[in-house]
């Protein structure tokens, strides 16, 4: 598997832009808001990526696992300026998707 640091610092590197693309004004909440997500979830994250690999648990069982965390991605930043529930139910959605993405593709064999 590849060395899970880099796939974590990938996603991360894809937060600020995705947060430019998905909340415009609201971009710096939504990376801060993100960042600290993944920091939360670095172990499980770490742990999954490392599950999938190894072939114990499947893709399907992966995105389950990431998108459990949903709850987890408090988005304190964005609620507190204003951004809006859609908007922030959208990016969250966003972040998952991303992590999911990322984390698979590598597995694979991708580009991450």
């Amino acid at each position: 598997m590849a060395d899970f640091n880099r796939i974590f610092d990938h996603i991360k590197a894809q937060l600020g832009p995705l947060a430019e693309q998905s909340l415009k004004e609201f971009a710096g909440q939504g990376k801060q808001d993100a960042t600290a997500f993944l920091e939360q979830s670095r172990a499980n994250l770490e742990k999954w990526t490392q599950q999938l690999a190894n072939n114990e648990i499947d893709e399907d069982e992966f995105t389950w696992l990431v998108e459990s965390q949903k709850a987890a991605a408090e988005m304190t930043a964005l609620q507190a300026a204003n951004a809006g529930v859609v908007r922030i139910e959208q990016f969250r959605n966003s972040v998952l998707k991303l992590v999911i993405k990322t984390a698979v593709a590598t597995v694979a064999g991708g580009a991450a």
